[in-house]
């Protein structure tokens, strides 16, 4: 049996969701339903989203460069 519970988040407001609880059973049939609200308008992250993914690929590269990098300098610094 799936068991749903709706929470709403606003950024601006102060909003009051009704208590659950979960148990450790319950993982493979809980259901959150989030809703993020502005001022009590629905925002859209659709463009969040889509950013945090690009930056995200962003760092991964960077570390990787980072990483050949510092193997460069050890490498010189041994030979």
């Amino acid at each position: 049996m799936l068991k749903e519970f709706s929470i709403a988040v606003d950024a601006l407001k102060t909003v009051r969701n009704p208590v659950f609880t979960v148990n450790t059973n319950d993982l493979n049939t809980l259901k959150l339903s989030i809703t993020i609200n502005e001022a009590g308008a629905p925002v859209n992250l659709s463009d969040y989203l889509q950013l945090e993914s690009q930056l995200k690929n962003q760092i991964e590269n960077l570390y990787s460069q980072m990483g050949l990098l510092m193997l460069k300098l050890v490498f010189i610094h041994l030979f």
